[in-house]
This record gives C-alpha cells, sequence and structure tokens, in this order.
C-alpha cells in the first residue's frame, strides 16, 4: 500500500478528517467515503476497516 496515495484519497475526503465537516459525524457517510478509499487504492471493502486504523495510528489527530 502506498502509503503517499492512501493519504491523498483521504485528503479528498474532507469529511473522513474535518471534524467540522457536517458529515463527519454521519457514520453511514463515513463507512462509504472508506469503502471509496479502499477502491481507489486497489483494495477490497474490508481493508477499508484496515485503512482506518492505519490512518488514525499513523496521523496525528487535530486537536483545534
Amino acid at each position: 500500500m502506498n502509503t503517499e496515495e492512501l493519504i491523498t484519497s483521504i485528503f479528498m475526503k474532507k469529511a473522513l478528517w474535518d471534524q467540522k465537516d457536517p458529515q463527519h459525524h454521519n457514520r453511514f457517510i463515513l463507512d462509504k467515503l472508506w469503502d471509496a478509499v479502499a477502491k481507489e487504492m486497489n483494495s477490497t471493502i474490508h481493508t477499508s476497516l484496515v485503512m482506518r486504523t492505519f490512518y488514525s495510528n499513523v496521523l496525528p489527530v487535530d486537536s483545534s
């Protein structure tokens, strides 16, 4: 998995990382966005769970 491509894909989906985005707290929307990230990474839907964990462990959380 290319880390740079993963981060770019996530960055393009603002609701995944911006807590001020109105869709950030909508689990249905977030699930769809994570599935889209998995598809863009040529991965399976199941792998979206791994990507979520990877993202949350690698990138810092904005505390503002």
